[in-house]
């Protein structure tokens, strides 16, 4: 896709509102949507935008991207900050946390943000503890989602205050850095 960009020539008034001085400049800009380029990795077809989201049980056809499985678990990722890590396998992370957390919000869609923090949290987790395979850091998302499931406020057994519904966490709160953090401190255990 080849969009074109316009910029005008200007400075920023003291008001805060650029003026228009000087040509019009026009740069043309060569963009692959990620979900095209992430779906043409090696021989496969691209995806289409209609395509049925295998993540979602009811088979919609949203744009997420589906968990591509790991076939090896045990597989070394590259160097990352010095050390290697086993590679973050996605899809058993997420029926680890169907299996474990049932009562939580389910996973329908699997998108770039979720992604990326369950991503970091791997990372920050294989490096701390040094994994030396990816069997490890599942053996520890299972112990942190029997944490989280021990907690009445996360898993919406607490009381709602006054006519509010009590609070239900999801995978992608709980693994927010900030909220992640709040949550191995206790802070949402009584």
């Amino acid at each position: 896709m080849i969009a074109s960009i316009t910029t005008y020539g200007g400075k920023k008034q003291s008001d805060g509102k650029h003026r228009r001085n000087g040509p019009k400049k026009t740069k043309s800009v060569t963009r692959v949507d990620t979900w095209q380029k992430r779906a043409t990795k090696g021989n496969q077809e691209p995806r289409t935008k209609n395509q049925v989201n295998p993540i979602s049980p009811k088979g919609d056809t949203s744009t997420a991207t589906a968990v591509e499985p790991v076939d090896n678990f045990l597989e070394i990722a590259p160097k990352v900050n010095g050390s290697h890590a086993p590679i973050c396998p996605h899809q058993a992370i997420l029926d680890l946390y169907h299996e474990k957390l049932p009562q939580l919000v389910p996973v329908r869609v699997w998108n770039e943000t979720r992604r990326r923090h369950l991503q970091s949290l791997w990372r920050g987790k294989a490096s701390e503890l040094k994994w030396k395979s990816a069997t490890e850091g599942i053996e520890w998302f299972d112990a942190y989602f029997h944490f989280v499931g021990q907690s009445e406020f996360l898993t919406g057994k607490a009381s709602g205050n006054g006519d509010r519904r009590p609070f239900i966490a999801d995978l992608e709160w709980i693994i927010k850095p900030a909220n992640f953090a709040k949550v191995i401190e206790g802070k949402y255990h009584t």
